[in-house]
């Protein structure tokens, strides 16, 4: 259906669905497909480290936890009783690779450098004003060599390709 209303301006995935997709290569050819060349697919995604998760995590003793995202295999993950998920952090450099096919990267930046993950709010609620202050100082890193890798989340936007 989609194949047939296409080929589309640009594809935008949203709130890391596809940390949850085993095999991005058939994502990116699919998307070679949906595109029109020059056409533009924008994907967030959980980044490969979040230096946030890696503190927390260490300062309550769990190790396994804070250092979940560098596994190759991904993560079990449980959406509730008797029903899980692989999620699996991919480096932005593998993405790359995977979609260079079809598309050229051309940019990314982090999200969540300094601003804590959503299961942080309490240190939010806690402290407003730094928080605040990490929401503003957040954008400047998160475009920054070496700091944006440290994101929660990452956004990368692609270009299709002329040919």
């Amino acid at each position: 259906m989609l194949e047939q209303d296409g080929p589309y301006d640009g594809v935008l995935s949203n709130f890391s669905g596809l940390n949850c997709v085993p095999d991005l290569k058939s994502v990116a050819r699919d998307m070679e497909c949906l595109v029109k060349p020059g056409g533009k697919v924008i994907v967030c995604l959980f980044g490969r480290f979040c230096l946030w998760e890696a503190v927390w995590y260490l300062a309550h003793a769990n190790v396994r936890k804070a250092f979940r995202r560098l596994r190759r295999k991904g993560v079990e993950a449980t959406l509730n009783p008797g029903s899980t998920v692989m999620v699996h952090y991919v480096s932005v450099g593998t993405l790359k690779r995977i979609f260079s096919p079809y598309f050229h990267l051309e940019n990314w930046k982090g999200i969540g450098v300094v601003v804590p993950p959503s299961y942080l709010e309490s240190l939010a609620i806690r402290f407003p004003r730094l928080f605040r202050f990490a929401v503003n100082i957040d954008p400047q890193l998160g475009a920054c060599p070496g700091f944006r890798a440290l994101a929660d989340h990452v956004v990368l936007t692609f270009e299709r390709s002329r040919s």
